[in-house]
């Protein structure tokens, strides 16, 4: 890719190594990722192996440029396309800026987030002991706040089966926090 910046400077992006890129990746995709370099550990034909590389590298084919001379930041979203920021001293935001820069390449397709939190005891803030929580794309939805452990764990484990049976989830997980610290009932990666 090239590019010239605002300010004159002419972004050749040819090479590797480049002290004047970055690659990003959304949030939304760090469980992908991090399940992707566990697969990665494991034997693999070459052809498997190639594959996986590939799922990695587009996970962070997003691109974040600095222009050495101006100090101008240039943030590729997900359809390739680039936005430019301005270092300013002021807060004042910019008019014509895309905001969700940084959400996954899979967009709405994104699989989400299912969470379950079982506090005991109840926090004297919460008027509720338990909740089961969904994240699909954008939203983040409460499914329900609970005070009765058994329901809970009935609940989280429908809408768990649901979700995962409707390929909307990529991973699901059920904590207890205890005085004593937290530990995991129930985690599921796909």
């Amino acid at each position: 890719m090239n590019f010239s910046c605002r300010c004159g400077y002419c972004f050749h992006d040819n090479a590797d190594e480049l002290y004047f890129k970055a690659r990003i990746m959304p949030d939304q995709d760090t469980n992908e990722f991090w399940n992707l370099i566990e697969d990665a550990e494991k034997p693999h034909t070459k052809d498997e192996q190639h594959d996986l590389h590939g799922k990695l590298y587009d996970l962070l084919e997003r691109c974040i440029y600095q222009c050495p001379e101006c100090g101008r930041l240039f943030l590729e979203n997900a359809s390739g396309s680039l936005t430019m920021f301005t270092p300013s001293d002021t807060a004042e935001p910019e008019p014509e800026v895309d905001r969700r820069m940084l959400i996954s390449d899979h967009g709405k397709n994104w699989r989400g987030i299912l969470s379950g939190y079982w506090f005991d005891p109840k926090p004297v803030w919460k008027p509720y002991q338990g909740i089961i929580r969904v994240r699909i794309g954008e939203d983040t939805e409460t499914l329900q706040e609970l005070n009765d452990f058994a329901e809970m764990e009935r609940q989280f484990h429908a809408v768990f089966e649901k979700l995962r049976a409707e390929d909307r989830i990529h991973y699901a997980a059920f904590h207890v926090y205890e005085q004593g610290g937290s530990r995991c009932l129930f985690s599921w990666n796909k």
